[in-house]
């Protein structure tokens, strides 16, 4: 918003695509780092791999059916769920 009232239009289209880009980078460059680190780790790779297979092991669907009488969540749950859904993603 700033970009866009004080040099026009191009500017304001320009620096979201960079804000983009550069969070491309930074993504692509953090995957590669932990490539790096889980390839040459064997005991970094042999704890992912136990801790998935205990993860789909242990994974149990539960259907949550709403209950009329249960007190309903407010809006400070959904803030912090998705505030944990983006940290931990």
């Amino acid at each position: 918003m700033n970009k866009s009232i004080a040099q026009g239009r191009k500017s304001s289209i320009r620096s979201p695509l960079g804000i983009n880009a550069g969070g491309l980078i930074h993504t692509f460059l953090g995957t590669l780092g932990l490539y790096l680190l889980i390839s040459k780790s064997y005991f970094a790779f042999d704890m992912i791999k136990y801790v998935g297979f205990f993860k789909l092991k242990n994974n149990k669907v539960v259907m949550d059916f709403e209950d009329e009488n249960k007190p309903q969540k407010k809006g400070k749950s959904d803030f912090w769920v998705g505030f944990f859904t983006n940290t931990l993603n």
